[in-house]
């Protein structure tokens, strides 16, 4: 199995047949991780199940390894992937929430409520948070004891750990200067206080206090570890869709990333061919089938006027915003960032095929036939598509071979291509750019006339499995493309696909034959 996945961090998604989500996971190096379940070592059972079941892989980038975490969690568990177990029922990430009360406390928290409480999060590492959470207490002197206030002090207070408002050893007001203080450093206001605990930490060891140094440079790493900014949670309470895109003048591809209380729940891409206006156009048409979120980011659009557009046509008022700078404009260009990758890894796939091939259009609908029979019984074919290297199920058939008897895989390919493209060709729908069949030279001109039978002139290549090579009509030798080819691969990918249909066709024929009626 192979797709084309950058090397960046980030999230993929692991798909059945059905398009079902069965895995989600985490990598630094997406490339790597995906390609290390296709290697061929030992795996224990549960894996060797998940990697029978993959048909198809998506991926949404990152800009780093936190953010990938984060967005592992969240696309866990919106889609429940069956191969999760572990993470769906266990993962959660936690907050840091400041109380509304008269004395404020500091609590961690597992999920944002909508009431007055402050959160802050979500934090990855539970460890950095606690550590965090008890500098801030101690360092603030902010109790840790339950609500309504107790009548005698606690441990904390003889320890210079707490200010001990239950024996009004300090005013609201004062209480409250200190719970400013500490919510500014949650908020990331905290380069004061960096600065004089790397002093402190200086002092200490001058003084041979190793301990207290080294406490100090823990507390130092958890700030700066706690305080990373995840440009993948905006820790909002409303919903919001960022929305970018990448193009060449020919051809635009548009990332949609849907997110739900400031974390990604979904990511959808469309590609259309390019023509002025048509990014604008499209976001208009977009929320006529999808829901009107709360905010639409998006970049500049001339004379757009879209907050008008849908209160007059959605009867809602949405707040469009083009950000110049900060955590939106960040999230903006890692949309198209993602837009960009998708695009350029369609777009060198197909246009490696049309220079190496020598085809007369950039392939970007292709279709594959295959076969499959025992000495000619039970004999089936299928036909696969995949549109810009995405497989599209609405244009799967499959056959059941009627005119061949006996074993005879090129005049069964001809007869699934003839009644494929009349079928299409009655119902005016659309021609591939490029045909594949599985096999060789003898499978390629069974495959071309049926296709001059039809009238119809389309590319036509055939990839056989023995050194994966490419037959090419009026070319005396096959192609040989490197192993690393994205072109290549994508090939393989839909020969492997439409092989695996065609089989599952011919299996499932074979077991209700051996049926009694």
């Amino acid at each position: 199995m192979r797709f084309d996945i950058p090397s960046y961090p980030g999230c993929y998604l692991f798909k059945d047949n059905r398009k079902k989500v069965i895995y989600i996971g985490k990598a630094k190096n997406l490339k790597k991780r995906v390609s290390s379940y296709f290697q061929k070592r030992l795996h224990d059972a549960k894996t060797q199940e998940l990697v029978s079941e993959i048909v198809d892989c998506d991926y949404i980038v990152t800009d780093n390894e936190i953010e990938a975490l984060i967005l592992e969690s969240s696309l866990i568990k919106k889609h429940k992937p069956k191969f999760n177990i572990m993470l769906k029922d266990m993962f959660a990430y936690s907050y840091i929430m400041v109380t509304n009360e008269p004395y404020p406390r500091l609590l961690t928290v597992r999920k944002v409520s909508k009431d007055k409480n402050l959160y802050f999060g979500p934090y990855v590492s539970g460890r950095s948070r606690t550590i965090v959470l008890k500098f801030l207490r101690d360092v603030f002197k902010i109790r840790t004891c339950t609500s309504p206030l107790p009548k005698r002090v606690c441990l904390r207070f003889h320890i210079d750990r707490c200010n001990a408002p239950c024996i009004d050893k300090i005013t609201q007001s004062e209480y409250q200067t200190y719970v400013d203080r500490a919510v500014l450093f949650l908020k990331g206001k905290n380069s004061k206080l960096l600065k004089g605990l790397k002093s402190d930490m200086t002092t200490a060891s001058k003084s041979l206090n190793f301990e207290l140094a080294l406490t100090i440079r823990d507390q130092i790493q958890a700030i700066i570890q706690i305080n990373k900014r995840q440009n993948i949670d905006l820790k909002r309470t409303f919903d919001m869709d960022i929305i970018n895109y990448f193009h060449d003048n020919k051809r635009i591809l548009i990332e949609v990333f849907n997110m739900t209380k400031g974390l990604v729940q979904n990511q959808k891409r469309f590609e259309f061919t390019y023509k002025r206006g048509i990014f604008l156009e499209f976001i208009k048409q977009y929320y006529l089938a999808s829901p009107l979120p709360d905010e639409i980011i998006l970049p500049s659009i001339k004379e757009s006027n879209l907050s008008s557009y849908f209160e007059k046509v959605c009867k809602r008022r949405v707040k469009i915003i083009t950000p110049k700078r900060g955590k939106k404009q960040q999230l903006l260009a890692l949309v198209k960032k993602n837009a960009k990758l998708h695009f350029s890894g369609t777009s060198q796939a197909s246009q490696t095929l049309k220079e190496k091939l020598k085809l007369s259009r950039l392939p970007s609908i292709i279709d594959c036939f295959d076969v499959s029979n025992i000495q000619g019984d039970l004999a089936t074919g299928s036909v696969v598509r995949s549109i810009n290297g995405k497989l599209d199920k609405s244009n799967y058939r499959r056959f059941k071979i009627r005119g061949v008897s006996g074993p005879n895989d090129p005049a069964m390919i001809q007869e699934i291509v003839f009644r494929r493209y009349a079928s299409i060709l009655e119902h005016s729908g659309d021609l591939p750019d490029l045909i594949m069949v599985d096999g060789g030279i003898t499978q390629l001109n069974a495959a071309k006339t049926a296709l001059r039978n039809l009238n119809v002139n389309i590319d036509l290549i055939g990839l056989a499995k023995k050194q994966e090579a490419i037959y090419v009509l009026h070319r005396r030798t096959p192609v040989l493309l490197s192993k690393r080819s994205k072109g290549l691969q994508r090939l393989q990918q839909l020969r492997d696909e439409a092989h695996r249909f065609a089989i599952t066709y011919h299996k499932f024929l074979r077991h209700k034959k051996t049926i009694p009626k």
